[in-house]
Parts: structure tokens; sequence; C-alpha cells
């Protein structure tokens, strides 16, 4: 079993598969070429494997042990670590990538520093949900969610969330949508108090993210599980406010990522092409990650 992550624009990127042991292996997207192989620390659980967008960085995390790890993401080497009791969520913060974001059960939200480890604590905000192209963040609260301006701190909008679990948030622009679990997901934009709800041709099953690549421009990806155990993706259009249905991929794996704007890759090791939901065949990427073939 492996967790996997994907960075990148939607076309290239990066890839990471880390196995039960703890074992890290960073390739580029889509060639599967083979860029890095070396030991963390990680546990199953949340969000707690991250690469910077650039290639630069890699981090990961044990909920267990209370450990935060820095790694170079091109030769492995450790940069720094840190102890940290109950992290639950790693991202890194956008606008050049030069701080790790750690959500934790007993801090509130804490910038850390990549060159050094030195850190900042953002108090009153528990988690952070997604970054913006201007430097603002979607983040939770005890009770709401906000968008915040990180360089002045200024929390530019606000309002109740719809449920109390949150699975996801993207950008789309200066909109924000907002995926729950079982309500489904709603359009936060800058002009509203309250979001709308987007409608959706399939309505069936645990909405579990929503993701937006540069490539994507006014479009996100909304996928989750169907009963059944499939899983079904579509694509969000923010300007003619309409969800197309993109393909259900038969017995996928719970766990997984989508890896660019095509596939999937769940974590038994199977690549799907989400709009024909078959196993894609491709040998040198196949060998690369161990990908089982149908």
């Amino acid at each position: 079993m492996y967790e996997i992550s994907y960075t990148g624009n939607g076309e290239n990127g990066f890839l990471c598969l880390v196995d039960d042991d703890a074992l890290c292996r960073i390739m580029a997207w889509p060639s599967g070429e083979r860029i890095s192989t070396f030991m963390t620390m990680y546990d199953f659980g949340g969000r707690r494997v991250v690469m910077s967008a650039d290639g630069s960085y890699f981090a990961a995390a044990s909920h267990k042990k209370g450990v935060i790890v820095v790694h170079n993401m091109m030769s492995g080497e450790r940069i720094w670590e840190f102890k940290l009791n109950g992290v639950q969520e790693l991202r890194f913060s956008g606008n050049g990538d030069s701080n790790l974001m750690v959500s934790s059960d007993d801090s509130p939200l804490t910038a850390f520093s990549l060159r050094d480890g030195s850190s900042h604590k953002f108090h009153g905000i528990m988690r952070l949900l997604c970054v913006g192209a201007s430097n603002s963040y979607v983040c939770e609260t005890s009770n709401s969610l906000v968008v915040l301006d990180m360089t002045s701190g200024q929390i530019l909008r606000q309002i109740s969330p719809q449920a109390i679990i949150l699975a996801d948030a993207c950008f789309i622009g200066e909109a924000v949508v907002l995926c729950y679990p079982k309500l489904g997901c709603y359009l936060w934009e800058g002009n509203l108090n309250e979001p709308t709800k987007i409608q959706t041709e399939y309505s069936h099953g645990l909405y579990q993210r929503c993701t937006s690549y540069p490539c994507l421009k006014n479009r996100c990806l909304i996928h989750g599980i169907s009963p059944g155990v499939c899983r079904f993706f579509m694509s969000f259009n923010s300007d003619s406010r309409e969800t197309t249905l993109i393909g259900i991929v038969p017995w996928a794996s719970s766990y997984g990522a989508l890896v660019g704007e095509h596939h999937w890759l769940d974590a038994s090791g199977c690549l799907y092409n989400i709009s024909s939901g078959l196993v894609v065949h491709l040998a040198d990427f196949a060998e690369s990650l161990n990908i089982k073939r149908a």
C-alpha cells in the first residue's frame, strides 16, 4: 500500500509514493523517470506527504512519533526535522514555496521556514485548506471559514461552514470551491456572503476532493467515491456554472491521487484513464511504478 502525492501544473509535475516502511520514491510525470529514493518519517492518515511545485522540497510527518521532516527532493538529503505532536496535514505556502504550513491536533496553524525550520504560529487558525495565486489562503477557524491575506494577516472574507466536516477546497481565480463529503460542492465568491450549491449530474456518493491546475484556467476537477466501490470524476466550469461527468473508474482503491488532468493512480498501483475507466498500459511508467496490468 502506498501513500501517493502529485504536484504540478496538470500536464507535467512530480509524483511520489511512500510505502508503509516510510521509503519514498519520487518520479517525474508523465515520463516516470526516477528522481530520488530515500527513507523519511511517515505514518498513514491525513495529508502528511507533500512536494513543492518547483521540485526543491519534500516534506513528510508522523502523527504517532510527533515529527516533521523536510528533505531536498532531488537528492533525498534531510534538511531539518522538528518535533510536533499530533501532526495531521502538511501544505506548502505557495508564493515561491518558502514555508511549510502544518495543521496539528494541539497547535494553531504553524508556518515553518523551509530554509532553517524557524516557525510562526497563526493563532485562531486551525487548518489551511488551499492556497490562491494572490497569496490568499482559505483556512478554518473553530467556527468559520476565512479567506486570509497571508502578507498582512487580514481576513478578506468569512462565512459559517455548511457542515462540520469540510473535505477539501480549491481556488478558481478569486472564487473558492468548497467540497463537503455528503452535501456536495459549493461555490464561494467574493461578492456573496453565502456560497451557492454547485448542481451536479452525479449526486451519489461521498465527495472527497476538488483540484485546480493552472492549465484548467476556469475549471476544477471534483471527485469522490460512489456506491459499489467506484470513483467518479467531474469537471466544474466557474464561468458557465456547469458540471460535466468525465468518467467513472470501477473498483478503484479508496486511496490514491489524481495525477495530472487525465489519470488516477490508486494505492494498489493501478493507473487509470479517468475518461475511459481503463487501466493505462504504459510500459516505461508501469515498470517504474510497478503498475498492475489488466
